[in-house]
């Protein structure tokens, strides 16, 4: 009998749950379509609405939050440049046709010259006779004497001199001349002969008196100081520059290596100091620092480069330096190279013995000149002066003018230092400055000159040599050709070729006639060059 409470019945068994896989359909090429254009508008919506909310949200935050005061702009360098003259030729001391000693027309003399308010004499002027036209009491070009004019009788006035004894412009007054009761005969030829014997050239005069002068040690002690006052005047515009490198030594410990080179300030504006630099520093150079005369230390921010002459530009913020530092410190004048003669004493400063601010004295031994340099010609000065070239060394003159720098890729004898004068860089040096890198073509130019013509060849600049992968080489530009013409302007001399050189703009493209020689005849073609940047 079974029990009642269903003892002997099996345990119902479990039954399992049932999984099911909700499957979706796939979405249709059409469908993902939909979505991805519906998602693209989105974004196009929200953009437009961000755009939108930042143009009109923008003025009125610069307007209400933002300070009214602009950023200073950096002022622009100007450095004027110079223009090569032809000296005049020596001063004899005397005047064609006069037996005077000495005076040139326009020189002052006892009396006083047009313009002049006193009696001195103007510089290079002579110390006897009068001015041209001026009244009596001197003498007058083509005058036989000191005393009477051509045509005159003894004391009488010159041609166009007035009656009141003065010169036109002169505050001062010469006494008119009474003329004695008696006439004189004019000097013979022999009497002219004589005094023209008699007197002597100023040049002889002053040579005389140099050669009879007894010079002492303290003569040259006080050569010697008036040189070193220029010395220390010029050191106040040298900073020496710590180019820093940050290295691992052997172990990774980080270690700190600085290379000491010397700079000089050439420019200044109302925010900043422009300083000339060697290239080299900035090779590898993780930060630049700048150490003033007076020991300050300032921060400095790179300009330009040039690769050819192995210079840089850097500038300094005069925000960033004390009072007493803008009090010491002065820029160098740039001179005029083209006043310097060989034999001139001139100085370097810099590091010419290695160590910033040391100075040396030395003269001007030679001029290279219309030494050809990519894209023109250079003049080089040679100087018998101590200097280092990778350290940064500058020529001044005794006025201390900066007329140079000195460079070691030109080879000299021992104990003479090149130097790329410094008026045929002024240009370069205004760009640099600017920040605005320095046009190259890549071509080594000569002008053609007047027996080159005779021969066939047309005027222009001659390509002596094409460097390769340079702008003009690339563009087409062969050694032999001959440069007639750079955009629309014609180019005949060096100087002219070397004007539009300073006009082109890196990056830009220039239009290059040259004549080129062909079997019979030079023929014309016309290349576009894409000017670099040196």
């Amino acid at each position: 009998m079974s029990d009642k409470n269903g003892s002997d019945r099996e345990p119902e068994r479990k039954r399992p749950f049932i999984r099911e896989k909700v499957a979706k359909p796939p979405r249709t090429k059409r469908q993902m379509a939909f979505r991805v254009f519906a998602y693209v508008i989105l974004a196009a919506i929200a953009g437009i609405a961000a755009g939108t909310s930042f143009a009109v949200a923008g003025p009125i935050a610069e307007r209400y939050l933002v300070p009214t005061t602009a950023a200073p702009t950096a002022p622009t360098v100007t450095i004027p440049t110079d223009t090569e003259t032809v000296p005049a030729p020596a001063n004899t001391g005397t005047r064609p046709g006069s037996s005077n000693s000495g005076n040139t027309p326009g020189s002052a003399v006892t009396g006083a010259v047009p313009g002049a308010t006193g009696d001195g004499n103007a510089p290079g002027s002579a110390d006897t006779g009068a001015a041209p036209g001026s009244a009596g009491g001197g003498s007058v070009p083509g005058s036989a004497d000191s005393e009477t004019a051509p045509g005159t009788a003894n004391g009488g006035t010159a041609p166009d001199s007035n009656d009141t004894g003065t010169v036109p412009g002169s505050t001062d007054t010469i006494p008119e001349t009474t003329a004695p009761p008696e006439t004189t005969e004019p000097p013979t030829s022999e009497e002219e002969t004589e005094t023209t014997e008699e007197t002597k050239p100023i040049e002889e005069i002053l040579e005389s008196a140099i050669e009879e002068y007894d010079y002492t040690v303290d003569d040259l002690n006080s050569m010697y100081t008036a040189l070193r006052g220029v010395a220390a005047a010029a050191d106040n515009g040298i900073v020496t520059i710590h180019s820093v490198r940050q290295e691992l030594d052997w172990f990774d410990n980080p270690i700190e290596n600085t290379g000491l080179y010397a700079g000089a300030i050439f420019a200044a504006t109302e925010q900043e100091l422009m300083i000339l630099i060697p290239a080299a520093a900035l090779e590898d150079a993780d930060t630049l620092r700048v150490t003033f005369a007076d020991g300050s230390e300032a921060d400095c921010t790179v300009r330009q480069t040039d690769s050819l002459t192995g210079m840089a530009v850097v500038s300094v913020g005069l925000s960033d330096l004390e009072e007493t530092t803008k009090a010491k410190v002065s820029a160098l004048t740039l001179g005029n190279s083209f006043l310097t003669k060989q034999g001139d004493v001139v100085m370097t400063v810099g590091a010419p013995t290695g160590a910033v601010h040391s100075c040396a004295y030395g003269f001007i031994s030679h001029i290279a000149r219309n030494v050809q340099v990519p894209d023109g010609v250079t003049r080089l000065l040679y100087a018998d002066v101590a200097a280092d070239a990778a350290s940064g060394t500058f020529l001044i003159n005794t006025t201390g003018e900066l007329i140079g720098w000195v460079t070691d890729d030109y080879e000299s004898g021992s104990g003479i230092a090149v130097v790329r004068a410094i008026s045929e860089y002024k240009s370069m040096l205004e760009k640099m400055s600017n920040g605005i890198p320095i046009p190259y073509l890549g071509i080594q130019p000569q002008e053609v000159s007047e027996a080159m013509q005779e021969s066939g060849m047309p005027a222009g600049i001659y390509v002596l040599e094409c460097s390769i992968e340079g702008p003009a080489y690339d563009a087409g530009i062969q050694s032999g050709d001959i440069i007639v013409r750079i955009g629309e302007t014609d180019v005949e001399k060096i100087s002219e070729f070397q004007a539009q050189m300073a006009a082109l703009k890196a990056g830009d493209q220039a239009t290059v006639m040259v004549q080129r020689k062909g079997a019979d005849e030079y023929i014309e073609l016309e290349y576009q060059v894409n000017v670099g940047a040196r």
